[in-house]
């Protein structure tokens, strides 16, 4: 008992906190190209895909004409959306991970879903990484050093040399009550492009407004005696994470993202880019710590790959590699000449490509045939 009082509480918890990416079909003929050849094709509500469960949605912002909510053994993991309104042409598929995927341990599930779906990581196209505290205020401590008329501020890659000077790239938020207006403050720190920016705030009062109480029940694993969450955060568009990537000299993968040493070596690289404070001027100057350093965990294992590892097939008459068996009201049969197994496929999906199942379970209800 002794020894689990004595036991060193971390002061902060390296997330991610937000994914959208990029991907694009494996095969011929998916989500897209049938879409694009038959654009008031009607899509049925739902579709099955070995562990994967896809259910129509809509885009809020109604950029993309079909959306669907994507579950992983009856999980959700987030929504995929296709067909841009006003393209012509795009056979890329936006993927947005749900929030609670990073604080239920679950984004390990999204190469099976890929897998699963038949689709393959293009591009990310938004990362945020946050750095969640449990007693340091990052917020307080960035504005209250700022404040400080002999310390250097170095923001963006530029030294401030005029206080006087008017800060556009730096937004100060507040609200509060009539007696202290200032009571919960923010500040939000972003390049002239926007390509990235850097934001911290009172999580536990953003946790009240959005009722993501899933965020407080994971703290609460992480540290027990946690009474306060303040964040620092990250946010990496897509122009950035190209930069990034190329820099870098190597793809990014979801291995990496899944990887907490390499999330807070981007987030600290990130957060000096953005703003670096020095106590005193001149060669006196010492680099003043704006955040903690958190406990950092080592990665549960290497992530499946997201390429297919089972065939895909279209019930196409053009694909000399199967043959047409039977056709049963909503059941079509095909005979795999690689190995000689059967399948079915349901017409009413025949909008996405269908995995080929060698299980014994299909044939259940099938006599073996010679053809």
């Amino acid at each position: 008992m002794n020894n689990e009082k004595k036991k060193k509480q971390p002061t902060a918890t390296i997330v991610l906190d937000k994914l959208v990416f990029s991907c694009e079909s494996t095969v011929e003929d998916n989500f897209n190209d049938v879409v694009e050849h038959d654009p008031n094709y009607i899509l049925a509500h739902e579709f099955n895909f070995n562990n994967t469960k896809l259910e129509r949605a809509q885009d809020p912002s109604k950029r993309y004409k079909h959306s669907f909510q994507v579950f992983y053994k009856g999980d959700l993991i987030g929504v995929i959306d296709f067909k841009p309104v006003g393209r012509l042409h795009s056979d890329l598929i936006r993927f947005t991970v749900c929030n609670e995927v990073f604080y239920k341990d679950r984004l390990k599930y999204v190469p099976h879903v890929l897998t699963d779906l038949n689709l393959q990581l293009h591009n990310f196209t938004r990362i945020d990484i946050a750095l969640d505290c449990y007693k340091f205020n990052p917020e307080q401590e960035i504005r209250r050093n700022l404040r400080k008329k002999t310390n250097t501020i170095k923001l963006l890659g530029k030294y401030i040399e005029d206080r006087n000077q008017v800060i556009k790239e730096i937004t100060y938020y507040n609200h509060g009550s009539l007696n202290n207006p200032y009571k919960i403050r923010t500040i939000l720190i972003q390049n002239k492009k926007k390509t990235f920016e850097t934001e911290c705030y009172d999580k536990d009062e953003e946790i009240k407004e959005s009722g993501k109480d899933y965020i407080l029940e994971f703290h609460k694993l992480q540290n027990p005696q946690m009474k306060n969450l303040h964040r620092a955060e990250v946010r990496l568009k897509y122009e950035e994470i190209r930069r990034f990537i190329k820099k870098q000299k190597k793809p990014l993968t979801f291995d990496d993202l899944f990887n907490q040493q390499f999330l807070y070596n981007t987030f600290t690289k990130y957060l000096d880019r953005t703003i670096t404070i020095y106590e005193n001027q001149g060669k006196k100057k010492v680099k003043l710590s704006l955040s903690p350093i958190p406990v950092i965990q080592s990665p549960k294992g290497i992530l499946q790959p997201t390429l297919p590892a089972l065939i895909s097939l279209s019930y196409n008459s053009d694909n000399k590699n199967f043959k047409f068996i039977s056709n049963n009201n909503s059941e079509i049969i095909y005979k795999n000449n690689y190995n000689n197994k059967y399948t079915i496929t349901d017409t009413s999906n025949d909008i996405f490509i269908y995995k080929l199942n060698n299980s014994n379970k299909i044939m259940n209800n099938i006599q073996t045939m010679q053809i």
